[in-house]
């Protein structure tokens, strides 16, 4: 690099490359890595891939709008897509893959680098394409939260002592208003590391170890903390002690003395009682969770197309609500930034009973205020 001592002696090349790849969280470039080769799939799929002169090496061809097109399309007769947002990310990432790689972004006109007009009719008209579509993701009911929770108990569930692994982690996301990548790992093959992924240590119970009246929990690598300074959470006992994260919690630590507090916070693996586990078999996979999850639905007569991991956070913002907690109060202790949230909590028929039960209600006035003519007063 110009500028550079010879050899850089510094090792300021080394420290400029990590600064760098901190660009995008691992999430998010685990993300970008899947729909890209969805997109080279795609390529292989039409033969679309361009070679050099002795036909091998297949490279990414130089990108033109229609390939956006009709990428949006096949991921759209897919099926697995049921949303216009879900390929709006697929065709973003292919357009920062080409802008990262020096290319010409596909949505541009090559001529006027300015957004081509083909591409924004088309999105536009498969944004109302699929503006019918209906996200059947549900909140998931505090009732439904209890039956889960107490199915897991009575070991019907053939999961071995790892039923209190499963009980913890729902009513910790319930509770603390949790995302799935919050508190476990993405997959089998996600390798665990104790300075991004929940561990034992990131559990501390007040104000002591033996008679907890709540917990606190860091997260340590969020979606919305942009610049991972973590976040720490107080999670308080509820009244009822079947249905209490800081109890679960509680529990799982005691079965487990020996764990390790570097150890992963869960282990999702199925174990007798007992078990003396090293901490490298223990695993918090997102997929050994799924498993476990549906199956747990599917038990208790519950749909899984309906409830799903965000339906835990979903599902008690929704009980906060239904319990009188100011919505600034829920806001901040989903750590949302914005009102965002409001789209998929619900409202009860409480909620409705008490709003109409409002409005018939004896009022001091029903006479409507025009408040422009409030706001242009003179005031002397």
């Amino acid at each position: 690099m110009p500028g550079l001592p010879a050899g850089d002696p510094d090792g300021l090349t080394a420290l400029v490359n990590t600064i760098d790849n901190n660009y995008h969280a691992s999430a998010t470039q685990a993300a970008l890595i899947s729909r890209m080769k969805k997109f080279q799939l795609f390529l292989t799929t039409f033969k679309l891939w361009t070679t050099n002169y002795n036909g091998s090496n297949p490279s990414v061809p130089n990108l033109e709008v229609t390939h956006l097109i009709f990428f949006a399309t096949w991921l759209l007769q897919s099926g697995q897509h049921k949303s216009y947002s879900s390929i709006n990310q697929y065709t973003s990432s292919v357009r920062q893959w080409a802008k990262a790689n020096d290319r010409q972004d596909p949505a541009l006109d090559p001529h006027l680098n300015t957004p081509s007009i083909r591409w924004v009719r088309f999105n536009k008209s498969l944004k109302r394409h699929m503006g019918g579509k209906i996200n059947k993701r549900k909140p998931l009911a505090t009732d439904k939260c209890k039956l889960m929770v107490a199915f897991l108990k009575t070991g019907l569930l053939d999961i071995g002592i790892a039923y209190l692994d499963v009980t913890a982690a729902i009513l910790l996301a319930w509770f603390a208003l949790l995302r799935v990548s919050e508190y476990t790992t993405k997959s089998k093959s996600d390798i665990f590391d104790a300075t991004k992924h929940a561990t034992r240590g990131d559990v501390e119970f007040f104000p002591d170890q033996h008679n907890p009246i709540g917990m606190r929990f860091t997260v340590k690598v969020s979606k919305t903390d942009q610049f991972r300074v973590g976040h720490e959470l107080t999670i308080y006992k509820s009244g009822n002690p079947s249905f209490c994260a800081v109890t679960a919690m509680h529990s799982l630590f005691k079965e487990d003395p020996t764990a390790q507090p570097s150890d992963p916070l869960f282990d999702f693996t199925n174990r007798t009682f007992n078990s003396q586990r090293p901490s490298q078999s223990r695993s918090m996979s997102r997929t050994n969770y799924s498993i476990i999850f549906k199956a747990l639905l599917t038990q208790v007569g519950i749909s899984a197309e309906e409830i799903q991991f965000h339906s835990l956070r979903s599902g008690g913002a929704t009980a906060l609500l239904r319990a009188g907690v100011p919505p600034i109060i829920v806001t901040k202790l989903g750590r949302w930034k914005s009102w965002c949230w409001t789209t998929y909590t619900w409202a009860t028929t409480h909620h409705i009973r008490q709003a109409h039960e409002a409005l018939g209600s004896h009022l001091e006035s029903s006479v409507p205020v025009d408040l422009d003519a409030i706001r242009t007063l003179e005031i002397n």
